[in-house]
């Protein structure tokens, strides 16, 4: 199925499970019709070797997701990186309920309006801490939402991308990376600058400017990269990157960037 990103896997009950193909890519997709000689009501999805959430009952309808896979998405083609979390005081959160819960949420929407390079068009890939992958088009990701409030004893389900409308199927726990074109947004707290580098696929570049929320900027050059750490400021609770280990004395401020909101690949 190329060009075939995911699959969404619906219930008669309306349930959603979105597998993305790198869950089918070296195997058959099958739909079961019995069961231990048994025939069944209505068919359910197997995914051979695959998490049970895959394997769906009741299954009613399959839909094909076009677009560019997590696996088929270049290396080297991401040119700039967004802060969330550092966006959060800009957005404005709004109450939802989540599971039953009223959580503060922000709106994903609301962050490209003011942050980001361009709106989504085409599909965007969502990749969590887990290393689950889902493929999103663009009219639902642009109508949903991330919260970083869980009830108690689900605090490792944060960041949390959902709506009140999503089924808890569709729903990505432990949001790490959002990929859109030549840009990612990246929901963590703290990261290796490389390590980030090398997760999203950032572009190669001599510098990278890294850019603050207040409108300073630093042309960081790309050798000083290894030694980079992004951090959340703890008692200002706003994001911050270092340099430890490479002298940066001749660029402004040292290499330190406060209320950093985005990294972009120079010339």
């Amino acid at each position: 199925m190329a060009g075939i990103t995911s699959i969404n896997l619906i219930a008669s009950d309306g349930y959603v499970m979105s597998a993305p193909a790198e869950t089918y890519a070296d195997a058959d997709v099958y739909i079961m019709l019995n069961r231990d000689g048994d025939d069944l009501e209505y068919p359910r999805s197997c995914l051979p070797d695959q998490r049970s959430m895959y394997w769906v009952k009741n299954l009613a309808k399959i839909e094909l997701t076009p677009g560019e896979s997590a696996a088929q998405h270049k290396q080297g083609s991401i040119k700039r990186i967004g802060f969330f979390r550092e966006a959060l005081s800009e957005l404005g959160a709004v109450e939802l309920n989540n599971r039953g819960n009223a959580v503060r949420a922000y709106p994903l929407a609301a962050y490209f309006e003011t942050f980001g390079k361009e709106m989504p068009q085409l599909p965007v890939t969502i990749i969590a801490r887990d290393g689950h992958v889902k493929t999103e088009v663009a009219e639902i990701f642009l109508a949903s939402y991330v919260t970083f409030e869980a009830e108690a004893d689900r605090e490792s389900d944060l960041p949390l991308y959902f709506s009140e409308d999503m089924s808890l199927g569709m729903r990505v726990k432990q949001l790490d990376l959002v990929l859109s074109g030549e840009e990612a947004i990246f929901f963590g707290s703290e990261i290796p600058v490389s390590s980030l580098f090398e997760l999203v696929g950032m572009a190669e570049a001599e510098s990278y400017r890294f850019v603050a929320s207040d409108g300073f900027l630093v042309e960081i050059p790309a050798e000083a990269i290894p030694f980079g750490t992004i951090y959340t400021d703890e008692s200002k609770g706003y994001i911050r990157a270092k340099f430890d280990g490479y002298d940066l004395s001749d660029v402004p401020g040292g290499g330190k960037v406060k209320y950093l909101i985005a990294i972009e690949s120079g010339a």
